[in-house]
C-alpha cells in the first residue's frame, strides 16, 4: 500500500538534490550502506497466553537475532503497546497505550541470537481490546538498527494478545480527529514540513465517551527528533479539560530550531492513552549534523580486510553547519593508530568515512572514536568513542571443543576471552547417521554440558551444532566399530608391546649364556664331594 512508503521521508534520505557537491568536494566520503543495514535485527517474541485480564503479569520471552555482518554495541529493545484500531488503520493507525523499555546495554557478535524475557502488568486503567506489542531496536547513541519509534508502523516486529474483563475504552485521544492549522490530518501520512516563521497549530479531541465526566489531566510535550529519548526533551505542560467543556486540545509551538519534531499527549485517568505526532521545520541551514551509526565491519577483527566506520548526514532538507568530522582508531592505550579528517556543510545523503584497522596488533581490544565539530555553533558539537573489549561479550559463544568417552559428548563452551559460557543460545544441535537425523534439539537457552549416544545404535555419526555464525561439525562412533585412528594406534600399541618384549627377553637368555657353569667331581676314595 502506498501509503506504507511513509517511512522514507525525512529520515535517511530527506536531501538528494546536492548528493552529488558532497561526493564531489569530499571524494573520500562513501556510501554509508557499505556498511550500515537498518532492519536486520529481528524480534521473535511472544507471550504465554492468548488472553490477560485487569492485574495479569504478562511474560513476553523470545529472541532478538542480529542477521547484521557487524557488531552491535549497548542495544536497546524499546515497545509500543497499542490496543488495535479495527476501523481506520489504514489512514491513522493503533490507539498507543503505553510505552517501555524491554532490556538495555545488549551487546551482539555478527549473527548472534540472543534470549529475552520481559514481564509486565496488565494495569487496570488500560482499556478492553485487542492489543499489540510493536518493537524496536535502536543504541543507546540513538543508532536505529531495526524499527523507528518516532514513525507510525515501523517496527522491528509484534506480539498479539487480548485484553479482557476491563474498563471500556471511554476516553481516548481519537487519532481521527488530528488537524494541522484547523484543516484534518491523517497521522500515517507524509510528514507535514513548515516553512522557517510558520508555527502549525495542532488540534485533536479527547473522545470522552462517559455518561458521567469529570475534569480530565494530562501532560503535552515536545521533544526533538525521536521521544524516546528523554533528553531530547524540548518543553513539557500540564493540560486540564475542565467538566463539560469541549475535550480538544490545540496548541502552539514556536518550532525554533529546523529538524524534526515529536508532539506528544498522555493521560493516565480514567483510562490511560497516548498519543505522538512528528512534524518537521525547513530553514536556512539544519543546526547539527546527525550521526547515523558508528561501528566496525567485524568482531574480532582481521586487520587486513576489516575496517571503522561513522555515517551521518543533514537531519533536515537543508545542508548541516560546516562541521569538521573526524574517525579515529586507538590502541588499548589510547594511542591515535589511525585517523581521516572530511570538512563540509553535508547535506540530507547518508554518507560515511572509514579505516583500515591494519595498524592494530591486538584484534580485540581497541577503540574508535567519532568527533563531530559544529564549526558554526560549537555548542551542539558532538563526540562519540567505542571501546572493544573480548569482554563485552561475556555470554557470547565464540569456540566449541567435544570429547567422547564412555558413550558420551561432552561439550567444553568458551567466550572471546577464552572463559567457560554456559548460557549462548544454541540455533540448533543435531546428530546424524548416513546423513539421516538420529536426535535433534532446536532454540536452546543453554548450552548442554554433555550428550548422552548409549541410546544410539552402533555405528559412524556426526554432530552439528550451530550458534550465530559459529558452526562445530563432530564425528563419533558407538559401539565395537573402531576408526581408523583407533587402530592404527591400537595396531601401534601392540607392536610397541612385543618389540619391548623381544627384547627383554633377548637381554636375558644374553646374560645367562655369558655366565661360568658349575662344574661337580665325586671323589670315590672318601665317599666325600669335590667342588673345583
Amino acid at each position: 500500500m502506498k501509503k506504507l512508503f511513509y517511512i522514507f521521508i525525512f529520515y535517511l534520505t530527506t536531501n538528494h538534490s546536492i548528493a552529488n557537491y558532497s561526493f564531489a568536494q569530499q571524494p573520500e566520503l562513501e556510501e554509508c550502506f557499505n556498511y550500515y543495514q537498518f532492519g536486520e535485527v529481528k524480534v521473535n517474541l511472544n507471550t504465554k497466553k492468548t488472553s490477560y485480564s485487569p492485574g495479569e503479569k504478562v511474560e513476553v520471552f523470545g529472541t532478538i537475532i542480529n542477521e547484521n555482518t557487524f557488531p552491535l554495541l549497548n542495544i536497546t529493545v524499546f515497545a509500543h503497546l497499542k490496543r488495535i484500531n479495527e476501523e481506520t488503520f489504514l489512514e491513522n493507525g493503533h490507539f498507543l497505550v503505553d510505552r517501555f523499555t524491554l532490556a538495555q546495554s545488549l551487546n551482539f557478535l555478527p549473527q548472534e541470537t540472543k534470549e529475552l524475557s520481559y514481564v509486565f502488568e496488565m494495569k487496570n486503567n488500560y482499556p478492553q481490546g485487542r492489543y499489540q506489542l510493536q518493537y524496536y531496536i535502536f543504541s543507546e547513541s540513538g543508532f536505529n538498527y531495526s524499527g523507528r519509534a518516532f514513525l507510525e508502523e515501523d517496527f522491528a516486529g509484534v506480539t498479539n494478545f487480548e485484553m479482557r474483563n476491563t474498563v471500556v475504552p471511554e476516553v481516548y485521544f481519537d487519532v481521527n480527529s488530528l488537524s494541522l492549522n484547523g484543516n484534518p490530518q491523517k497521522v500515517r501520512d507524509y510528514i507535514p514540513i513548515f516553512n522557517s516563521g510558520e508555527n502549525p497549530v495542532i488540534a485533536i479531541s479527547l473522545q470522552d465517551l462517559r455518561a458521567q465526566k469529570s475534569d480530565l489531566q494530562g501532560v503535552f510535550k515536545w521533544y526533538r527528533w525521536d521521544d524516546s529519548f528523554e533528553e531530547n526533551l524540548v518543553k513539557t505542560s500540564q493540560f486540564t479539560i475542565v467538566s463539560g467543556q469541549i475535550p480538544i486540545l490545540q496548541t502552539l509551538f514556536d518550532l525554533v530550531e529546523p529538524g524534526a519534531y515529536v508532539f506528544y499527549l498522555e493521560i493516565d485517568r480514567p483510562v490511560r492513552s497516548l498519543f505522538k505526532f512528528r512534524i518537521a521545520r525547513k530553514g536556512e541551514k539544519a543546526d547539527r549534523l546527525r550521526m547515523n551509526d558508528l561501528g566496525i565491519t567485524n568482531y574480532p577483527v582481521d586487520p587486513q580486510k576489516d575496517r571503522a566506520f561513522v555515517c551521518f548526514h543533514s537531519p533536515a532538507e537543508e545542508n548541516a553547519p560546516l562541521t569538521r568530522v573526524t574517525l579515529s582508531l586507538l590502541s588499548q592505550g589510547g594511542q591515535v593508530l589511525e585517523q581521516k579528517t572530511v570538512e563540509d556543510s553535508f547535506s540530507g545523503d547518508v554518507m560515511a568515512i572509514s579505516l583500515p584497522l591494519t595498524k592494530l596488533s591486538d584484534k580485540l581490544n581497541f577503540s574508535i572514536e567519532a568527533d563531530f565539530q559544529n564549526l558554526e555553533n560549537p555548542s551542539l558539537s558532538q563526540k562519540l568513542k567505542h571501546d572493544y573489549d573480548c569482554h563485552l561479550f561475556d555470554q557470547s559463544l565464540n569456540n566449541l571443543s567435544t570429547d567422547y568417552q564412555n558413550g558420551k559428548i561432552s561439550l567444553q563452551s568458551t567466550n572471546l576471552c577464552g572463559d567457560s559460557v554456559g548460557g549462548a543460545y544454541i540455533e540448533k544441535l543435531v546428530i546424524y547417521k548416513d546423513d539421516q537425523i538420529q536426535k535433534e534439539e532446536y532454540n536452546l537457552t543453554s548450552i548442554p554440558s554433555e550428550i548422552d549416544t548409549t541410546d544410539l545404535a552402533d555405528g559412524k555419526y556426526k554432530l552439528v551444532v550451530k550458534s550465530g555464525q559459529i558452526e562445530k561439525e563432530v564425528e563419533f562412533e558407538v559401539g565395537g566399530v573402531q576408526d581408523e585412528k583407533v587402530k592404527k594406534r591400537n595396531c601401534f600399541l601392540i607392536i610397541f608391546i612385543g618389540f619391548i618384549g623381544l627384547v627383554c627377553f633377548i637381554v636375558v637368555w644374553k646374560k645367562r649364556k655369558r655366565s661360568p657353569s658349575s662344574e661337580v667331581d665325586f671323589d670315590s676314595s672318601d665317599g666325600g664331594m669335590e667342588q673345583k
